[in-house]
């Protein structure tokens, strides 16, 4: 999997909400960054920061990303 496109996406609702046009990421988090994990069905796996901050949920929207991927946080 090439390494997808993220958007700034929405703080809320929190965890992974599917669009019409991909999904959105949002997770509670003090860190510094998170990264978000993806996976094909070929178990490859891409990692992804998530690009924004509001207070300590970091969330991010990906274009094209469908409920048939499988993610998890290392």
């Amino acid at each position: 999997m090439s390494a997808p496109t993220v958007l700034p996406g929405s703080p809320s609702p929190l965890g992974a909400t599917l669009q019409t046009d991909g999904t959105n990421f949002a997770v509670v988090s003090a860190a510094d960054a998170v990264l978000l994990c993806l996976f094909d069905g070929n178990g490859n796996e891409t990692q992804i920061a998530l690009p924004e901050r509001d207070g300590e949920v970091w969330h991010g929207f990906v274009p094209g990303i469908g409920a048939l991927l499988s993610r998890g946080t290392p």
